[in-house]
């Protein structure tokens, strides 16, 4: 049978019918009785998400439902999964001290693990004390078996600080360290977020105080870029970054969110940079507030959070075009957020509480009380499609479905689709390869692309 690709969009009454009336819908709120939680991914499908907690649990959820499947104990700190997803890199830290852990993904099962031990030479100068030692933040390489790592060294007193950070490369196969990538003199400027980018090219780095963005060319873990953030002609010059990420699509550009104070008033915002010409290539949004942020809609869209709400971001129309005021422990009261594309949801949290939401970008009118959530796949698709619902509802098998090709032209004798426990299954092997939309009932959900 010949492989046909075919693109999906849920349609609200038609292709161009539609009036513009974008807003944040929450499917779910909980508090996580595990205590707070420390770090959070979706797993290699994105049905079901990840997460640590103070209580020192993993916790293994649904990510429609929130639902939880599996939980873990004695296992705490940041993580994330290695590139071929079967595994996690495990940092315990900053709170517990150092500790690296390799363990299965399948049972969470410890595979190896390695105490980072300071010196017995790593005294505090001024109280002659020993020093105590975090690893404050981690990225996996995706081409090589390297887990980039922030490492603190402090006397844990606000004043005299004797604070040093360095940025290590070690190997998570052989749990041993590669080698400092700090320069000389960077390790006193309190470095906080790193990242890695798709294709492994280069790692940033983002400080601190007298803030610089600094990339590595992993090809020869050689610093290729050292770009001044900080305004030398401020007395008060002091930055505070919150989020770091690579573009997907041009791996030369950063992202990056920070409070970056000058003579022309207050940056504090979210920005572009770009490796190759060494600039900040767009400051759209420099005066909104700092917050950690999530890319998505093909970096054309961003989500902002902040102490105060949630705001979406518009590359394109260069605008903050939503914004959701927050308030614990109502839904959306997100410190973090991250984006699963296959469900096209958002799931956020802030100490216990956590929440699961999705973006309209159009109106949506209920009928027939269809499910706050849909989801479908396989996409691209080649011979059915399946349609779930969450919460599942009885009677889903009524739900109309119809589908269009790309001029918006409505396929005749549309294939019907089969009900089985809370999912709709449409044959689509008789249509012929291209892109075609799909309307399940008059519910608006999203658009996916095709690769």
């Amino acid at each position: 049978m010949k492989t046909k690709s075919i693109l999906f969009m849920f349609l609200l009454f038609s292709l161009w019918q539609v009036a513009l009336a974008k807003q944040f819908i929450f499917d779910w709120n909980l508090v996580n009785e595990g205590g707070g939680i420390q770090d959070m991914h979706f797993m290699p499908d994105e049905s079901k998400f990840i997460l640590t907690t103070t209580g020192k649990e993993v916790q293994i959820r649904k990510s429609l439902t929130g639902e939880l499947i599996q939980k873990y104990p004695g296992i705490e700190g940041l993580f994330e999964l290695t590139p071929d997803g079967t595994r996690i890199v495990n940092v315990i830290g900053p709170i517990q001290g150092t500790k690296i852990e390799l363990r299965s993904l399948s049972d969470l099962s410890l595979i190896k693990s390695d105490s980072l031990v300071i010196g017995p030479d790593s005294l505090d100068p001024v109280y002659h004390t020993k020093l105590h030692q975090y690893i404050l933040n981690l990225a996996i390489d995706p081409i090589r078996p390297y887990v980039y790592l922030i490492l603190q060294k402090t006397n844990n007193i606000a004043s005299p600080n004797v604070d040093t950070v360095r940025v290590i490369v070690y190997n998570y196969e052989t749990m041993k360290q590669i080698m400092d990538l700090t320069p000389a003199g960077y390790e006193s400027q309190n470095a906080r977020l790193l990242a890695v980018s798709g294709d492994g090219k280069y790692l940033a780095v983002l400080n601190e105080g007298k803030a610089y963005l600094k990339v590595w060319s992993l090809d020869s873990m050689k610093l290729t870029r050292n770009f001044r953030l900080y305004d030398q002609n401020l007395k008060d010059n002091w930055c505070y970054p919150r989020d770091l990420k690579f573009s997907i699509n041009n791996t030369n550009n950063v992202y990056f969110s920070a409070s970056l104070p000058s003579q022309a008033g207050g940056h504090s915002g979210l920005f572009i940079y770009n490796i190759q010409s060494d600039l900040i290539i767009d400051s759209t949004f420099q005066y909104i507030i700092k917050g950690p942020f999530c890319l998505f809609d093909n970096e054309n869209r961003a989500i902002l959070t902040t102490s105060l709400d949630v705001r979406v971001l518009n590359f394109i129309s260069k605008e903050s075009e939503y914004i959701y005021t927050k308030q614990l422990p109502q839904p959306g009261a997100w410190g973090r957020v991250i984006y699963s594309k296959q469900n096209d949801i958002f799931i956020g949290w802030i100490a216990e509480y956590f929440s699961m939401g999705r973006y309209d970008r159009m109106d949506a009118v209920p009928e027939n009380n269809i499910e706050k959530t849909i989801a479908f796949y396989p996409n691209p698709a080649s011979d059915y499609i399946e349609i779930s619902f969450s919460p599942s509802r009885e009677g889903a098998g009524g739900v109309s479905i119809e589908i269009y090709d790309v001029f918006g032209i409505k396929v005749e004798h549309p294939p019907t689709p089969s009900f089985q426990e809370g999912e709709l299954r449409v044959d689509v092997s008789g249509l012929t390869a291209g892109v075609y939309f799909v309307r399940v009932g008059s519910k608006t959900e999203r658009f996916v692309i095709v690769r």
